[in-house]
């Protein structure tokens, strides 16, 4: 991978018939230096290494934040079950270190927090077809003694 640093990055298009960049729509970071030296605008990101367009790991975004059971995620969103455990362990792996980085200690020795759940749910019925229920579940944790509270 290049770095250009320093300098000036503009969008351009290119036009390989998507062979470089399949994913990307065409568009790249052109630097003002070196013109013929093209970065996917997907570099660094979730998308770069992704064999599947970003339509779809934005499709899968959607359905682990939702809590979709994997069958129908797989269903819908014509992923393998391989790469749909992997995709969502990388989420929670990348929630997780977030978590051990901003979130504060709670509790102690001696402490207590309280811990409180709260389901959502509507009923949807898609297409004519049966009614079905949809919950999503919130976890809370709420620590009285700092006043800090916690919602996933």
């Amino acid at each position: 991978m290049t770095l250009f640093l320093l300098n000036f990055l503009f969008v351009g298009m290119y036009s390989d018939g998507g062979k470089k960049h399949p994913f990307s729509g065409g568009y790249v970071w052109i630097p003002e230096c070196c013109s013929d030296k093209q970065v996917s605008v997907f570099t660094g990101s979730i998308f770069e290494a992704s064999v599947y367009p970003p339509g779809t790991l934005m499709k899968l975004i959607y359905h682990w934040a939702c809590q979709t059971p994997a069958v129908s995620v797989l269903q819908w969103v014509k992923v393998t079950s391989y790469y749909l455990k992997n995709f969502f362990t990388l989420l929670r792996s990348a929630c997780v270190a977030g978590l051990h980085e901003h979130a504060v200690e709670m509790g102690g020795k001696g402490k207590y927090v309280e811990i409180g759940i709260i389901t959502l749910g509507t009923t949807v019925n898609a297409q004519g077809g049966p009614s079905k229920q949809v919950k999503i579940e919130i976890l809370g944790v709420f620590d009285p003694a700092s006043k800090v509270l916690i919602i996933s």
